[in-house]
Parts: C-alpha cells; sequence; structure tokens
C-alpha cells in the first residue's frame, strides 16, 4: 500500500517536472518557415473536416484522418516555395494520412496526374466553399486570412 508521504512526494515531484518544462526556453521557429506565409487556421481546420479529394479515385481507398495537404509546386510566373517554406495556406487541400504520404513520397505533380485532377481547381474549390462564395475564391490577399507575424 501507498502511504500519504509516498503520495505527496510524488505529486510535488510531477509538479517539479512541469515547472521545469514549462521554464525552457522554446525553441524558435526558422526564420526560413515564415517568410512572409499567410496562415489561415480557420480554413485548415475546414479541411480537415471534408472528406479526402481523392477519394474513390482509381479505386483509393482512404485510410487514417483528414490533414490539410498544402500544394508545394508553383504555377507557371509563380516564385517556388520549398526551401524550407510551405506556400499560403490557401493552397491546400483535403487527403486522407495515406494520400498525403503517396504526395510526398513522389513528384507532387505526378501524384496529382495520377488521379487525374489539378491540384490548383481542387485547392480553389475548397477555398470558394469555405469563404461561402458560391465558387468564386478570393486570394488571401484581400484579407481574409491573418499574415503568420499577426497570429
Amino acid at each position: 500500500m501507498t502511504s500519504p508521504t509516498h503520495i505527496r512526494r510524488r505529486a510535488l515531484e510531477a509538479e517539479l517536472r512541469e515547472l521545469r518544462r514549462q521554464a525552457r526556453p522554446k525553441r524558435p521557429k526558422s526564420p526560413k518557415a515564415d517568410r512572409g506565409r499567410v496562415r489561415d487556421n480557420g480554413y485548415l481546420a475546414f479541411l480537415r473536416r471534408q472528406p479526402c479529394s481523392i477519394e474513390g479515385l482509381r479505386g483509393h481507398v482512404c485510410e487514417g484522418r483528414i490533414e490539410a495537404a498544402h500544394i508545394r509546386t508553383a504555377r507557371p510566373g509563380e516564385l517556388p516555395t520549398g526551401l524550407q517554406r510551405k506556400p499560403d495556406d490557401e493552397r491546400a487541400t483535403s487527403l486522407c494520412s495515406l494520400a498525403h504520404r503517396e504526395q510526398h513520397s513522389m513528384q507532387e505533380m505526378r501524384f496529382w496526374r495520377s488521379y487525374n485532377l489539378d491540384p490548383f481547381e481542387v485547392a480553389a474549390k475548397q477555398r470558394a466553399e469555405y469563404l461561402g462564395d458560391g465558387g468564386v475564391s478570393r486570394p488571401l490577399s484581400e484579407g481574409n486570412a491573418v499574415p503568420r507575424n499577426e497570429v
């Protein structure tokens, strides 16, 4: 049987561990990671509640939770992302964890072509649905999201 002294000592040790954990300095994110990235946490949460964008296509059976998958490939005329930088959140789609891993395991546009989909159209359609504007998506620059440094 555990004595009251032993229980109290364990509680104090747990409290001390928590205080030490809170006192540790937080590791800052790389300044490269945020370079002007526009975040929209509401949109990412919306995507996680949507079905997988490739569900049922080419016999795909979804597995795992739904994740917000950012499209890193640049359209012609755009600056590429990469270099430890995710694109703005408006360029994300909903994928199950299996499909998301598949997307990252190969060249991104080959993944989307294998399902005969244009990822930019999929993202624009989901963004428009989120904004509730009848299929006409506005870019994030029109004030419907908060820049990362203000979140």
